[in-house]
């Protein structure tokens, strides 16, 4: 089998390579790198490239490069740090199979930015906005104390610090490391506060660590977002939208295992959906709903709450917006306009083995449904009754929500 090396690279000397790493590369008779990590390492007998632009283009090139015709070329990839680690290691191993990849990594930029502040990091969060949604922070900013943030030319450290400011994390500390290991190499400190308000410049390379210290309703340390935190077109959280103490229930109740896929159908304005993907980071989460009003708010909610990485929004009526989704492991049917029994027959036929299926009850006619909906599946019952104290002048009153009732059928 034909084998690929990637060879890490840090700061602006490769003296520090490991000699199975200078062997791959004296080895290649292809390299391929950014235009800085090819000047890094010249005098090899191999011919340099650069990796194109758009980046889909290394696939073909590589694909073509495994021909038989290409089979006694070896070829090389560099990379920056350890390509393992939010680097190219990972677009690999899901993209480029019939090879053997071998790595030889170097310490990450986080890995060192981490050491340059004296700071244990086996604790922290690591996360990249290069590339993506800057809101991802909101996610995670309420949940650890210490996050280390990889940055773009977009979401650089002035715009990550202003990001904190809005979500009320003024007071946290952040370190800029900019250009390790070379000769340019500075890390900074400051307050969110007044990193925000700064005009200076940082070089593209750079990685920020984050102390948070705050709390934001948008971003809570615990499950249980707030109904009025919910972008829902009504005051206080009303509207579309399943309320906190239902929603908990109702993600206990599907006990959705992670990285799996799940459907919440008739999603309202998310708060289920929002929910169940903020704390369930490696799954993938289907939105689906109809209602061109309520898909608005779904949208402000997804991005709200930072988890448009894993919620995907599907504007559609089911069971026909079903079938182009993956198959779930969970399902939420929240919303089925009168179509209950079609929806729960293509679900069960769609979901995967040990999988369940919850799905709330509020008038008796759609209790009664349920009952017949159940017969011959192993199906387990509960109802949620909640009373919530309202203000009535100098007293204080228990106001009661309409109990719900929750189905959960599991599929053996």
């Amino acid at each position: 089998m034909k084998q690929i090396d990637v060879v890490g690279l840090s700061g602006d000397s490769p003296l520090s390579l490991h000699p199975s790493a200078r062997m791959a590369l004296e080895k290649a008779d292809i390299l391929y790198g950014s235009e800085r990590q090819l000047a890094l390492v010249p005098g090899y007998k191999a011919n340099y490239r650069q990796i194109p632009s758009p980046f889909s283009q290394l696939q073909a090139e590589i694909t073509q490069l495994m021909t038989p015709e290409h089979a006694a070329e070896h070829m090389v990839l560099l990379a920056s740090g350890d390509p393992l680690f939010y680097g190219i290691g990972g677009w690999l191993t899901r993209w480029i199979k019939g090879v053997n990849l071998c790595f030889h990594p170097q310490p990450s930029a986080i890995q060192l930015a981490f050491s340059r502040i004296g700071k244990p990091w086996e604790q922290a969060c690591v996360l990249s906005v290069h590339g993506r949604p800057l809101s991802t922070l909101r996610r995670e900013a309420g949940r650890h104390t210490l996050l280390a943030v990889l940055t773009d030319n977009n979401n650089h450290p002035i715009a990550i610090a202003q990001a904190l400011v809005d979500m009320h994390f003024g007071d946290s500390t952040i370190w800029v490391a900019e250009d390790l290991e070379t000769r340019s190499e500075k890390v900074s400190c400051f307050s969110a506060k007044e990193l925000a308000q700064s005009t200076q410049t940082f070089s593209p390379l750079n990685v920020i660590i984050i102390e948070t210290r705050g709390q934001s309703a948008l971003s809570p340390s615990f499950p249980g977002l707030p109904n009025t935190a919910f972008s829902t077109g009504s005051p206080a959280g009303q509207g579309m939208l399943t309320k906190r103490e239902v929603r908990l229930a109702a993600l206990a109740q599907l006990q959705p295992p992670p990285g799996t896929t799940g459907w919440d159908i008739g999603a309202g304005c998310g708060g289920l959906a929002v929910e169940w993907a903020r704390w369930s980071i490696q799954s993938r989460i289907y939105a689906i709903e109809t209602n061109p009003a309520r898909l608005e708010h779904l949208h402000i909610n997804q991005q709200r709450f930072g988890v448009e990485s894993n919620l995907q929004i599907v504007a559609g009526r089911a069971p026909d917006a079903l079938q182009a989704l993956p198959a779930p492991h969970s399902i939420y049917l929240g919303g089925s306009q009168g179509q209950a029994t079609e929806i729960l027959a293509y679900c069960w036929e769609r979901l995967a083995p040990g999988g369940r299926i919850v799905i709330p009850a509020v008038t008796l006619e759609t209790r009664a449904a349920l009952v017949t909906l159940a017969q011959g599946k192993p199906a387990e019952w509960l109802e949620i009754a909640v009373a919530s104290g309202k203000r009535a002048g100098p007293l204080t009153m228990m106001q009661p929500q309409r109990p719900v009732l929750l189905l959960t059928l599991e599929k053996s």
